[in-house]
């Protein structure tokens, strides 16, 4: 059975702990900060830096808090002299041979040893002689440069190889203040995952050749997000600046339902999708147009033919909900569903950790919604010539539906991309990108994760919630106005939201900002 929870005491505090709990866990849990660098929630302890020493009352010497198991009725002072001054001896040691780096090194601003030196340090060198030297500039693979000076030894970077890719490219090799990580022989560090080693390095060691003195951190936002590269979902950050309206690096963000504590390295490039080949403006016959305008032609179509639907599984759960209901009032409609994303050559199909085979965020939000899993009924119906008006919603939807895209009479599209199509639509209707707007996606294994705008759309472009809206008030058909009123008969309909917001839900699956994975 359960083991029963243990009493414990941390700076005065008396918790009540599940048995085999780490002292470190525990404080964290009750909001209690205890520094460290070598323990991480997703890798299997090691216990190295010994930052995180706290004192155990009736213990003969200090203790490591991310190895010691609690046990009840155990008194725990996280913060004193004694332990203060074991602190400030640990970062005198990790700092002795570190190179003064810190204006030219990517991981300031999100650095531990500066923050933990401002916190117990504060003291000048005592070093006399002169640093030891170690490799700097050190290509390690694709993706991640390697600085050996830079580097504490936490071996976050190695369990992670060993434990969680699997791939053992990294290990430590020599000893004593020569120690340094470097490559397996004959090895270059290219797993699918590797970047992950970069967001869980705690100093500048590992730095990811992208982002390499692209940005300095305090000049990015970070913005809650899913991942768009495959059906797993990741729960992610997308770290963008306002003032320049660009996303410089994706990280992922801790959901333990979905992805734990990584990510895959090509789930970290999909930002640069969201920016290529824009629609930026809504257009009738080529032109430029108003939404109103947009959607009163769309509606005239729409209103007078037999109708196909081209679905895209990049849509929102919300944007699906209000089609729905959209299509509902125009009656009889044949619908498809597109594959927006196919894999790019050298992409790994699929593997047995995060990395799914279909490669669209949504398509089980589809299936919830529609189900429709495929074009089939579409193509087919098309071909037939008893489709007079086809609304595209779907990228790439050339290659889903080929040559019988010819046969509709009109086309009207709601993308935030453009396309080449063998009918030009007579009506485009900019959207916008999941990284532009609000909403939900369901993964392949049924989780549903909030994402909200990390960038500001183009200016001709508008919400596509707020364009099945205008559609809806065009055909005199009632649909959600935006993400709010979907939200609020989604509380109505589906008691175990028990009438939560869409803001309360992104918070709830969520961690609270700031908390980055690899903090």
């Amino acid at each position: 059975g359960a083991l029963m929870p243990v009493k414990v005491t941390i700076d005065g505090q008396e918790l009540e702990v599940a048995a085999g709990k780490t002292i470190i866990q525990a404080a964290h849990e009750a909001g209690i900060d205890v520094p460290y660098y070598c323990y991480h929630p997703g890798l299997v302890v090691d216990g190295n830096c010994r930052i995180c020493l706290v004192e155990v009352e009736k213990a003969p010497k200090l203790m490591v808090a991310c190895k010691t198991a609690v046990t009840d009725g155990m008194v725990v002072h996280t913060t004193n002299e004694r332990v203060e001054e074991a602190r400030r001896a640990v970062m005198e040691f990790l700092l002795i041979n570190h190179p003064i780096d810190c204006p030219v090194c990517d991981q300031a601003g999100e650095c531990k040893l500066q923050d933990y030196y401002y916190d117990y340090d504060l003291a000048d060198s005592r070093l006399r002689d002169r640093k030891v030297h170690k490799p700097k500039v050190q290509t390690f693979g694709e993706h991640v440069v390697f600085d050996g000076e830079r580097c504490i030894l936490c071996s976050r970077c190695v369990r992670f190889t060993r434990d969680v890719s699997e791939s053992y490219e990294l290990s430590i090799f020599n000893r004593g203040n020569s120690s340094v990580i470097g490559l397996a022989p004959g090895k270059t560090l290219d797993n699918p995952y590797s970047m992950n080693t970069v967001d869980i390095c705690p100093v500048g060691a590992l730095t990811s050749r992208d982002f390499r003195f692209r940005k300095r951190v305090w000049f990015l936002d970070e913005h809650r997000s899913v991942c768009t590269g495959c059906s797993r979902g990741c729960s992610t950050w997308l770290d963008a600046s306002a003032k320049d309206n660009k996303i410089y690096r994706t990280r992922p963000r801790k959901n333990m339902l979905s992805n734990t504590y990584w990510m895959c390295d090509r789930g970290r490039f999909m930002f640069e999708w969201a920016e290529q080949d824009r629609l930026d403006n809504h257009q009738v016959d080529g032109a430029e147009a108003s939404l109103a305008t947009a959607a009163s032609r769309a509606a005239n179509l729409l209103r007078d033919g037999s109708v196909g639907v081209l679905l895209s599984r990049h849509s929102s759960n919300e944007e699906l909900f209000a089609l729905k209901q959209l299509l509902a009032g125009l009656g009889d409609v044949t619908i498809g569903v597109g594959t927006d994303r196919v894999a790019d050559d050298g992409e790994i199909e699929s593997d047995d950790f995060l990395i799914e085979a279909d490669k669209n965020p949504n398509s089980a939000g589809v299936k919830a919604v529609f189900g429709v899993e495929d074009a089939a009924a579409l193509t087919a119906a098309l071909n037939d010539g008893r489709i007079t008006t086809l609304l595209v919603c779907a990228r790439r939807a050339g290659d889903v539906l080929g040559d019988a895209i010819a046969r509709a009479d009109h086309v009207i599209r709601l993308s935030a991309h453009i396309e080449e199509l063998a009918t030009a639509p007579e009506v485009q209707l900019a959207g916008r990108t999941w990284a532009e707007k609000s909403g939900t996606f369901t993964s392949g294994q049924g989780v549903t994760a909030a994402f909200e705008p990390a960038l500001r759309a183009p200016a001709g472009s508008s919400d596509n919630l707020g364009i099945i809206a205008a559609l809806g008030t065009a055909l005199d058909i009632d649909v959600p106005g935006g993400l709010d009123d979907v939200w609020a008969v989604w509380a109505t309909n589906h008691p175990e939201l028990g009438g939560m917001t869409f803001r309360e839900f992104c918070d709830r699956t969520a961690m609270p900002a700031g908390e980055s994975v690899a903090g």
